[in-house]
């Protein structure tokens, strides 16, 4: 493939490309790290596209009521408001309707009430029926303008909500991989509780955690008064098919952790202490569907990841440098194939059998 052009860099960043394009993009920025910061140029240069919220036209059908709305005042006007205008005027109708608005603004505000075109209200307070159509748009544009700003400060406040919930979670975490030699989970090699989010209802057992709600993120704008995960004993006696299977999806709530990865020796390699200080240890799960795996969690349009040395790190796409967060080197939701192919999969991800 020859070197890509500036469109063909933007449409990989966007995902706007098909499966082959972007393959081949891919490898020429393997062989050429040099396009990196072409890259991270063109993503700095479309934040602040992610903060527009679309425009909005007129309602549909607009110019056609208005046109029958003129032609109904026209039938309806007096026969001593119409105007005596000159020959060949091209606005009769506004001519009227100024007309008698000067005849109504001449009369008393008592004599005015029910009249044609300013109506007064009852109230007395002396205010037209066109000042309170002003008064409306006014502040119906007033709050046009103030919306997108709003809704700003709501996403940011949630993201560092979620930001918090991943600090509580890892907080518990390090509190019990100090108590099991540095190891931060330890799965069953078989049976129900082989699986990687089994260390989520582990901890809150364990009462190293207390709030089953810090798995459950702020950035889906529902309500977490009923979010739960589930027990071990759940687990473990639950008889029905179709109620372990709502446990397993639930497990770790609305974030993914890190599935560890194979070392050159073919072993796998559980998440701990010592190796993985660079590592994601857990993330926004991620979505089954939007653009190139990005997590539903904050509208697709940031995923917020803790390492293993309790860094917090806020992504705009779901890949950190080339490194795909949701999948290994192979595609596939899986551990890691070597040491720096992060992985983070969802907790009811089972590893092969003989991981332990």
């Amino acid at each position: 493939m020859n070197q890509p052009s500036h469109e063909d860099l933007l449409g990989y960043v966007l995902g706007a490309l098909d499966a082959t394009e972007q393959h081949q993009v891919q490898q020429w920025i393997d062989s050429h790290p040099e396009l990196e910061y072409e890259l991270l140029a063109i993503k700095s240069s479309l934040a602040p596209l992610e903060y527009l919220e679309p425009l909005v036209g007129p309602p549909p059908g607009l110019a056609r009521r208005a046109c029958q709305a003129i032609a109904v005042v026209e039938r309806t006007l007096p026969r001593d408001v119409e105007p005596q205008s000159p020959t060949g005027s091209s606005f009769p109708l506004m001519q009227a309707v100024a007309q008698q608005a000067l005849r109504e603004r001449r009369q008393s505000p008592a004599t005015s009430v029910g009249g044609w075109g300013q109506q007064r209200l009852k109230a007395g307070r002396g205010l037209s029926w066109v000042d309170l159509a002003f008064s409306c748009s006014a502040a119906l544009i007033v709050g046009a303008l103030l919306m997108p700003a709003l809704a700003v400060v709501r996403f940011n406040s949630r993201l560092v909500h979620c930001q918090d919930n991943l600090r509580s979670i890892y907080a518990a975490w390090t509190g019990f991989a100090q108590d099991n030699d540095g190891v931060f989970m330890r799965i069953p090699p078989s049976g129900r509780l082989n699986m990687v989010g089994v260390f989520a209802p582990t901890l809150i057992d364990r009462e190293y955690l207390h709030d089953d709600r810090v798995f459950f993120c702020p950035g889906l704008g529902s309500d977490l008064s009923d979010c739960r995960v589930p027990k071990l004993r759940e687990l473990e006696e639950t008889p029905c098919p179709i109620q372990f299977a709502a446990h397993c999806k639930s497990l770790c709530g609305n974030y993914a952790c890190n599935l560890g990865y194979v070392d050159v020796s073919d072993r796998f390699v559980c998440p701990n202490v010592q190796g993985f200080s660079n590592h994601v240890l857990l993330a926004d799960s991620p979505s089954c569907t939007g653009i190139a795996g990005m997590s539903r969690n904050h509208d697709r349009r940031r995923i917020n990841a803790i390492k293993g040395n309790g860094a917090i790190t806020t992504l705009t796409n779901a890949s950190i440098g080339n490194d795909a967060l949701y999948y290994s080197d192979r595609n596939l939701v899986e551990a890691g194939r070597h040491i720096m192919d992060t992985v983070v999969g969802c907790g009811s991800v089972r590893l092969f059998p003989d991981s332990h």
